[in-house]
């Protein structure tokens, strides 16, 4: 039987290297060092300077780990985050949820996001395409699944529930415009700095289709 995934134990990645049967990762480690395993010269990493932080630097010659070396050049302090900014994109508002026990959206308990039924009732069962990239998208597949439907506000506010405001969308569609909207609304506020040169260029983000 044919292996499809990399003989390393316990590595699932797929085979690149047709030979040694082993995957990207693995077969550079083997290219480079001669092994499979994980190799980091002792002593090449130094504690990060931040106080309290536990870390390891990012490299060899530097003084702070990632996440404070980022912190840093986004924001020119090292304290600085976003995790508690209070700043949303969507105003404060959230999704709302109904009781429509029997409807084909609701779970076992019979609630079920409110944005979910007025598309349902809107466009009705079956497949439909993604509003933004044209892919299928399927109410009954799997929430996993990249083809599952998902529901997208247009002006991004969670209870905004207006037929003309709702569009199918699909997994990755929608969590990159909910990503972008919140960057959108961290620049807007003026929590990036002029350090960080993604934010201040757009480079690297996945480019919308407005309706």
């Amino acid at each position: 039987m044919e292996h499809t995934t990399c003989r390393v134990p316990d590595c699932t990645r797929p085979i690149a290297h047709k030979r040694n049967q082993l995957c990207g990762m693995h077969q550079a480690r083997w290219y480079r060092h001669g092994t499979t395993d994980h190799v980091r010269k002792q002593g090449a990493l130094k504690p990060c300077q931040v106080e309290g932080c536990e870390h390891l630097t990012r490299s060899s010659g530097a003084t702070l780990c990632k996440k404070h070396y980022h912190r840093q050049y986004r924001h020119g302090d090292v304290d600085m985050t976003s995790t508690r900014s209070g700043i949303s994109a969507s105003h404060g508002r959230r999704y709302r949820n109904v009781y429509v026990p029997g409807h084909p959206v609701a779970g076992k308990r019979g609630m079920a996001y409110e944005h979910r039924v007025v598309l349902y009732e809107a466009i009705g069962p079956g497949v439909h395409q993604c509003h933004w990239c044209a892919a299928k998208v399927d109410w009954s597949a799997n929430r996993f699944a990249a083809n599952v439907l998902q529901v997208d506000h247009l002006n991004g506010i969670g209870d905004d529930n207006r037929p003309a405001n709702l569009v199918p969308s699909c997994r990755a569609c929608n969590t990159t415009r909910g990503v972008q909207h919140r960057h959108q609304a961290l620049r807007d506020a003026g929590f990036w700095s002029e350090n960080d040169t993604v934010a201040r260029t757009g480079h690297g983000r996945r480019p919308l289709i407005e309706a």
